[in-house]
């Protein structure tokens, strides 16, 4: 079959529904005698809201792979791999002096003059939220200025709660206050001392090199760091948070007047997007974050020379930007700005057939992302550190370098799959397509059975704090579901039917509709009063499964 005349149409199938298990106690009933069940709901509408399921694998049916197994085993690697780096960081374990490290030395470099007492204390107070020792060793009027501090920050959970993977260990948590205390703004003339000071202790080198990761691993900082030209209007920090379209966003429409009640900063940045008013397309000095959110922005524009997306189909799409945003946002939640807002005639039945969810350009832009990310880990931390051997998120022996390799070569090979499938020409292959496609196939031979996939994906993420509402608005994936997808010939591929001998047999063809399951993650934004980690939010979504309800019980936290 000659696939380069095809072009395939994609839309939902509303007519077809799924009964879950998990939601047969919740349907009504004829009677007591027969027990007829009689489901209240079209399909994800009506009166019958079904239940999330946590996990991927609970939900998925069908041999076709969805696009959010790809992207949730990318999310699970991102968690690993950036933790992985910032402990690194952190320790010392990279090519330069470790932050934790840094700050002690600088610590040491600053003297107890009063207008350094209160630098002093922050750095003290970022030491002991890392590990450090106890406070007691401190002169008494520098350990009032630290328990101070600490007494603000903590005050602040928005800033000062360890959520994402930050929140599994106590070492990773400790990173995540440490870091967080030194993001806090710091006037001209603070700026001006540790800028001295970090010059005087011969830091200058160590202290560039975690900025630089910093941009490199998120994305351009919020305010300037104390290295940049500095002025009496600005403000700066030590170690800066980085920016993100989504937060200048708010800060842009609702920067200091009042947020309107049904405001949703998600749908306002699909607004944007497909309207051309925000560009996701990252610059070559923007970081890893602006470039997952590029990868995702194909799925706004998924159509092609050879697909056309139905409407419902797009939604369905948008359901899955919005939550996959949120999930790469939670990885990067640490160092993101925080803001505060044959024989006789033969019958033959053609359908379409996709081994994967078709959206080439994400899969494409997602193997981009990893290149870029390898070579740039490469030039900065250098090879030997990225060969070390780790344990990855399945606690399995590892080195970095490998691990990104592979993931490049998956989605290389997932947009090279998707591409043939679409009918695209398939480009001549050397031995690195051919690594790539055999990771592809590997995966999705398997796919089912992947241990990120059996994960839980249910999180909180902060997006601002509406300052006048005294609320921090979060956005919440609270588990996953299914949709049938039909897939139909919109121009029909050439079709030469022969029998053994090669020659042509007359064949009447049948073009008939494919379908498979797609999985898109449940998703909404609220206001609520305190942010959840991981798991005290699974916790309590085990005993709200129904997202309306959830969404009912976090308001009133």
């Amino acid at each position: 079959m000659d696939r380069s005349t095809q072009v395939l149409s994609v839309e939902v199938n509303e007519r077809e529904t799924r009964l879950r298990p998990r939601d047969c106690n919740r349907l009504a009933f004829r009677s007591n005698d027969d027990r007829e069940a009689i489901p209240l709901f079209s399909f994800h509408s009506g009166p019958f809201e079904p239940s999330p399921a946590p996990t991927i694998a609970e939900e998925v049916s069908g041999k076709t792979v969805p696009l959010m197994a790809f992207a949730y085993k990318a999310k699970r690697f991102n968690d690993w791999l950036y933790g992985t780096l910032d402990r690194s960081a952190f320790l010392s374990d990279s090519p330069v002096l470790g932050r934790q490290a840094l700050v002690s030395q600088l610590r040491v470099a600053l003297d107890d003059t009063a207008d350094r007492v209160d630098l002093k204390a922050m750095l003290c107070a970022a030491e002991y939220l890392g590990g450090g020792s106890d406070l007691s060793h401190l002169p008494g009027e520098l350990r009032l200025r630290v328990k101070q501090a600490l007494k603000e920050f903590e005050a602040k959970p928005l800033v000062s709660r360890p959520i994402g993977f930050y929140s599994a260990s106590e070492s990773l948590r400790r990173l995540f206050q440490h870091d967080r205390m030194l993001q806090q703004p710091l006037d001209r003339n603070a700026a001006q001392v540790l800028r001295d000071a970090i010059t005087q202790a011969q830091l200058l080198n160590a202290y560039r090199w975690h900025l630089q990761a910093n941009e490199q691993l998120t994305g351009q900082f919020a305010v300037p760091s104390v290295m940049a030209e500095l002025s009496p209007e600005n403000q700066y920090a030590l170690f800066p948070p980085s920016r993100a379209p989504e937060t200048d966003l708010i800060k842009q429409l609702y920067g200091n007047v009042p947020i309107p009640d049904d405001f949703c900063l998600l749908d306002e940045v699909i607004v944007r997007v497909k309207g051309g008013r925000l560009d996701l397309s990252p610059a070559e000095d923007d970081g890893w974050y602006l470039r997952e959110l590029y990868a995702l922005e194909a799925l706004l524009n998924p159509s092609c020379d050879r697909l056309r997306v139905g409407p419902k189909y797009g939604e369905t799409l948008e359901q899955l930007f919005k939550g996959l945003m949120s999930l790469a946002r939670e990885t990067h939640i640490k160092q993101l700005e925080s803001p505060y807002a044959g024989g006789a005639m033969l019958n033959l039945a053609i359908m379409p057939h996709l081994r994967l969810e078709p959206v080439p350009r994400y899969y494409e832009r997602m193997a981009h992302n990893y290149g870029w990310l390898l070579d740039g880990l490469v030039e900065l931390w250098g090879e030997s550190a990225l060969t070390r051997e780790v344990r990855n998120r399945n606690d399995q022996p590892t080195c970095i370098l490998d691990s990104l390799t592979e993931m490049q070569a998956l989605f290389s090979g997932a947009a090279a799959l998707c591409r043939e499938d679409l009918g695209f020409p398939t480009p001549p292959m050397d031995a690195v397509g051919c690594m790539s496609r055999g990771q592809a196939r590997k995966f999705l031979s398997n796919w089912k059975h992947e241990p990120d996939l059996l994960a839980d994906c249910r999180m909180m993420v902060p997006l601002y704090h509406d300052v006048m509402r005294k609320k921090t608005r979060v956005s919440v994936v609270c588990g996953v579901l299914s949709q049938k997808i039909s897939v139909q010939f919109e121009q029909k591929p050439q079709v030469q039917i022969t029998d053994a001998t090669g020659r042509s047999v007359n064949t009447d063809i049948t073009w008939l509709s494919s379908a498979y399951t797609s999985v898109y993650p449940v998703q909404f934004e609220c206001d609520v009063s305190d942010v959840l980690d991981r798991e005290t939010f699974q916790n309590l979504a085990d005993q709200h499964p129904v997202p309306s309800e959830l969404k009912a019980v976090l308001k009133a936290l």
